[in-house]
């Protein structure tokens, strides 16, 4: 069914007004967020209809589509060394900003397909870049000027997200149609890790920032756990949401874990042993992306289907930050 209506959004009045939300809460078909690592007021929302920045940790949102061709954006990534550079995914390809998002030009040179679902940068070398496409893995050494193929060996080509090692940049995690792939070489060659999943269907990853060898999985179905590098993975129990499409670990406490998913948002505290649903004020529980404020991480945001949401109590509360995000909604993928 096609809605063509705004959908509004009815937050926490005390929450709401001390974040001057609700005065337009209207929001829209929003896909994926980022969060600037050095500015963190500072979040990037990627819709079907561009890219939308706040500054001031969504009270307000403007649009910043200067030079953007594709509108349909899946992924977004940001340098952690000067965010300022930002790369967006679309379907329509690959888009490049150094001023912060005020203008964008595309970098798709080189890369043979231009279905972008997921972006990751080197956290050592920033100008090193992977593409996780619906047809292979594509990789920049200069910034996202040119690109070329970085899938060797891979069985599964329909590359649904991408996970990098903080502290050794070679080893990269790819979630696929059919499940996980691994390279320790940087793309050279990539190699299957399906050791005890039931569904393989892999729509989001996450590493422990301080135990890379600790791995997420979000499937359609299930999340799964690996703490040996991939080698095995093992079925969390406890889930009443299956659908995971977005896993966020605190990065100062990462058993602490959220999950999005259709229906909500859940919670671990004890690195996925039990989880609990934190829906408390969200007006839409389609969740597509969840995100953390680095310095901050009990500041939370949520991208669904009805707009942005946040929290400010990690997660016990959700209220809407939509204003200037109106955006005509659209059947949802």
């Amino acid at each position: 069914m096609l809605f063509t209506s705004l959908i509004s959004f009815h937050a926490f009045p005390a929450a709401a007004e001390s974040q001057g939300a609700g005065q337009d809460p209207k929001g829209g078909n929003v896909m994926t967020l980022a969060v600037d690592p050095l500015s963190p007021d500072n979040v990037y929302a990627g819709t079907h209809r561009g890219i939308f920045k706040t500054m001031d940790g969504g009270v307000t949102w403007h649009s910043i589509n200067r030079g953007l061709k594709g509108r349909d954006i899946l992924t977004l990534a940001i340098d952690p060394t000067n965010s300022n550079t930002i790369y967006a995914g679309a379907y329509g390809g690959l888009f490049k900003s150094v001023n912060g998002g005020a203008d964008w030009h595309s970098a798709n040179a080189g890369l043979e397909d231009t279905r972008v679902n997921k972006l990751i940068i080197d956290p050592i070398n920033p100008n090193t870049l992977y593409a996780g496409t619906f047809g292979d893995v594509f990789k920049s050494r200069d910034g996202g000027r040119s690109w070329s193929p970085a899938g060797g060996g891979l069985t599964d080509t329909d590359i649904r997200t991408l996970a990098i090692d903080p502290g050794n940049p070679n080893v990269i995690y790819a979630g696929a149609f059919g499940g996980i792939l691994k390279t320790t070489d940087g793309g050279i060659f990539w190699h299957p890790i399906n050791q005890g999943m039931k569904h393989t269907n892999v729509r989001t990853l996450a590493i422990d920032p301080l135990n890379p060898g600790t791995i997420y999985a979000g499937a359609f179905g299930e999340i799964l756990k690996s703490t040996d590098g991939g080698n095995r993975w093992s079925s969390l129990a406890g889930l009443n949401l299956t659908n995971i499409r977005s896993l966020a670990l605190d990065p100062l406490k990462p058993n602490s874990i959220y999950a999005g998913a259709e229906g909500g948002i859940l919670k671990s505290i004890n690195g996925g042993g039990t989880w609990f649903l934190i829906n408390s004020g969200l007006a839409d529980t389609d969740i597509r992306k969840v995100v953390i404020n680095p310095k901050k991480t009990f500041i939370l945001y949520a991208a669904a289907f009805g707009g942005v949401f946040k929290s400010i109590d990690g997660g016990a509360s959700w209220f809407g930050v939509n204003k200037g995000l109106s955006l005509p909604l659209a059947t949802p993928p």
